[in-house]
């Protein structure tokens, strides 16, 4: 009986150490597949923690393809006499619960952003649908800027039952 809890015990320990080493310490965000969804959001966070910062205040605008594709961050500093800096933050099939986590990481390292613009797809005062918190495939664009604190309020704000069971396996 010992030597089962024991060997338990080896097994748990291995298992956390192993997820640790390869989600935790950065290992899977920097070989990722880039053209996935966790590929693009990592590929974006790269790209900004490597540029220099700029000498004039920064704007990082977050939203989904049309901003991806709608959006010119140099011709925006250019209508603006180049006062400020754009960061075109547009991932397509995004959505406002994905944004929260990449722009929580965003700005780790660097100097804080003089704004940062959302593009939603409406502004009514209603909410929107919640058909949006319950996208599990959400889960698929910020699944390595998830935390371990994070994962509890993640999974229980999905009202599915079966993928609120997915969230948190």
């Amino acid at each position: 009986m010992k030597a089962a809890v024991l060997w338990s015990l080896v097994v748990l320990l291995a298992f956390v150490c192993t997820e640790a080493a390869v989600f935790r310490y950065g290992w899977y965000n920097r070989y990722v597949e880039p053209q996935s969804t966790t590929g693009f959001v990592e590929y974006h966070l790269r790209w900004l923690r490597l540029a220099p910062a700029s000498e004039r205040p920064e704007v990082l605008v977050a939203g989904d393809s049309r901003i991806a594709e709608g959006f010119s961050a140099p011709e925006a500093g250019i209508q603006t006499g180049n006062r400020l800096h754009f960061w075109n933050f547009g991932i397509p099939g995004s959505t406002p619960q994905v944004w929260y986590y990449f722009l929580r990481d965003a700005s780790l390292g660097r100097r804080p952003f003089a704004a940062v613009v959302l593009a939603l797809d409406q502004y009514s005062d209603v909410d929107m649908d919640d058909y949006q918190r319950d996208r599990i495939s959400d889960l698929n664009y910020f699944i390595g800027r998830l935390r371990l604190s994070d994962c509890w309020d993640f999974a229980t704000s999905i009202t599915i039952p079966q993928d609120r069971r997915t969230a948190l396996d």
